[in-house]
């Protein structure tokens, strides 16, 4: 379940990185992604252990 919550925070951050900058909030502008990370790096933060064990995901 946990791992779920991850894939959609980085999806919904993605898109945020496309939209233009004046139509964003501020925790939008700044937990935006301008450009996508290779699959090792993501894999990595998907499955970090430290947030797979407290149930949460933080920044």
């Amino acid at each position: 379940m946990v791992l779920t919550l991850i894939v959609i925070l980085c999806s919904i951050d993605y898109n945020d990185g496309m939209l233009k900058e004046e139509g964003l909030r501020e925790a939008q502008k700044k937990n935006k992604l301008i450009e996508m990370s290779s699959l090792i790096e993501y894999f990595g933060y998907c499955l970090c252990c430290g947030s797979q064990f407290a149930g949460f995901f933080m920044k």
